[in-house]
């Protein structure tokens, strides 16, 4: 995971709020863990849970995998209020991915041709 997914996860861990004030979208995250791990807080702000560490590891019990991306996010420096900077630090390189993930299959495209 990137620097500013996990701080906006801790963020987000600090206060709930973040999760549904950010505009992040679980897809925005450059892996599948910090996916997972934002999709999980969505999913208990969604159902009245609280979210904080402890929901959050129940809720990925089954993804070693996130729980172990989590525990680096932890160790994490950051501040909920910069939580918008990191959102918009996770978008904007959200979006450099599917520029250079469009100009690759271009290139591939136009060379099979």
């Amino acid at each position: 995971m990137e620097q500013s997914e996990r701080a906006l996860i801790l963020s987000a861990l600090m206060d709930s709020q973040v999760i549904t004030t950010a505009t992040v979208r679980p897809e925005h995250f450059s892996c599948e863990r910090g996916a997972a791990i934002w999709q999980a807080m969505i999913g208990l702000i969604a159902s009245g849970s609280p979210v904080d560490g402890v929901t959050l590891q129940n809720a990925l019990r089954s993804d070693p995998l996130s729980l172990e991306a989590l525990g680096h996010a932890m160790g994490e420096s950051a501040s909920p209020a910069n939580a918008h900077a990191y959102a918009e630090q996770i978008i904007d390189a959200s979006r450099r991915r599917e520029v250079y993930r469009i100009a690759k299959d271009t290139a591939q495209s136009s060379k099979s041709e």
